[in-house]
């Protein structure tokens, strides 16, 4: 007799967990009596998966608060490895992660069991010959989220494809909001979105709050400034930007972008997010000297001269991006200023920002994605 289903997915980030949520939907819709359980966070959870790990331990960024938590990492990943082992799942998804799921996918592919990769690591970017072979040989797909990331997988595996974006999923991102110059207009609403992670909030957060007070100090607009609260961290971390009179927002980052007129946005995903609601924005990153260090030395031999998704995309300059040294106050309210000031100048960046839906295909993850694992599964039995 054949058993019921079992899907086990790891998403081990806030971002893989937002991205994952539309998919379990999905796979509920398509295969009512299959479990879907394994690693994954509250939007996950919301959509009906079973979670068996505590997820807000999982979201660590930078070597040193891995290794501070390499004993729980670890741990987690024998447990994975562990439920895989007895339980023999149908398909295993892997959802980014790489650091913690390329072990998660080693152990599947040695038992027999196929592993979806959603969401690639961006070899175009870094480490292509880490990441490459690893994935080609061991993943039976790898599905990527932006349209030309193929080409570069081809030279790995053929068992690759594009699948759509997961922020096309979102009804709202379907149509931009028609953004007017801001040339006298008296309140000025602009959104910060300093990432999901603590360590990129306690860096970033404080240049945006500098940013608030300089402009709220040398221009003659009312602002409105909000910060995005992402669900995973305590509202603690955000307690400077309430003491400096910033709104703290809890809402989606959709809502967010497309209610103001100017965003700021810690580089990541976020961006292209901001870039697909149409709304001017600055990019924004910093990192320890050495992580920096580091990235820059991994990125040397990248085709592309941006690290902004938006830039990237487009293969031109659609936000202007402010890195390590170049983040601060006086180089962001320039910026901002230019955009209030100059209505020609915020026309062009709305627009640039809005022909990248174009470049998307209208293809959506959460259905892209059942025929793979249908045949993944079906094969597997």
């Amino acid at each position: 007799m054949t058993r019921e289903p079992l899907i086990f997915i790891s998403a081990g980030d806030p971002s893989g967990d937002r991205n994952s949520a539309a998919l379990i939907a999905s796979v509920k819709d398509h295969f009512p009596t299959a479990t879907v359980t394994g690693l994954g966070g509250p939007a996950m959870i919301r959509e009906g998966f079973e979670s068996r790990f505590e997820f807000s331990k999982f979201n660590k960024m930078g070597y040193s608060e891995v290794i501070r938590e390499l004993p729980f990492f670890l741990s987690a990943k024998k447990t994975f490895i562990a439920m895989l082992e007895n339980e023999k799942p149908d398909i295993l998804i892997c959802v980014d992660y790489s650091g913690f799921n390329t072990p998660l996918m080693k152990a599947a592919k040695s038992l027999g069991i196929p592993v979806l990769w959603f969401i690639a690591p961006m070899i175009w970017a870094w480490k292509k010959y880490k990441h490459g072979p690893r994935l080609g040989q061991n993943a039976s797909h790898v599905a990527t989220i932006l349209p030309f990331e193929v080409r570069y997988w081809k030279e790995f595996t053929d068992h690759t494809s594009y699948v759509g974006n997961p922020l096309l999923e979102e009804a709202k991102l379907r149509e931009t909001v028609l953004r007017n110059p801001l040339v006298g207009k008296k309140e000025i609403v602009i959104a910060f979105a300093p990432g999901s992670r603590t360590m990129e909030i306690t860096r970033i957060l404080p240049e945006m709050i500098a940013t608030a007070k300089y402009l709220r100090s040398t221009r003659s607009e009312r602002f409105r400034f909000r910060v995005s609260c992402t669900e995973y961290l305590p509202e603690s971390l955000y307690q400077p930007a309430v003491d400096a009179g910033l709104e703290l927002f809890k809402g989606s980052l959709t809502e967010l972008f497309q209610t103001s007129d100017i965003a700021l946005v810690t580089s990541g995903t976020s961006t292209l997010h901001a870039a697909l609601t149409g709304i001017p924005q600055l990019i924004l990153y910093k990192s320890g000297f050495v992580l920096w260090l580091l990235v820059k030395i991994l990125t040397r031999s990248s085709e592309f001269s941006h690290i902004g998704l938006p830039n990237i995309m487009s293969d031109r300059e659609v936000a202007k991006e402010f890195i390590q040294y170049d983040l601060k106050a006086n180089n962001l309210v320039a910026e901002i200023s230019k955009l209030i000031d100059d209505a020609a100048y915020f026309e062009d960046r709305t627009s640039r920002s809005a022909e990248l839906q174009h470049s998307f295909g209208g293809k959506a993850p959460s259905q892209e994605l059942i025929p793979i694992i249908r045949t993944l599964i079906k094969g597997s039995r």
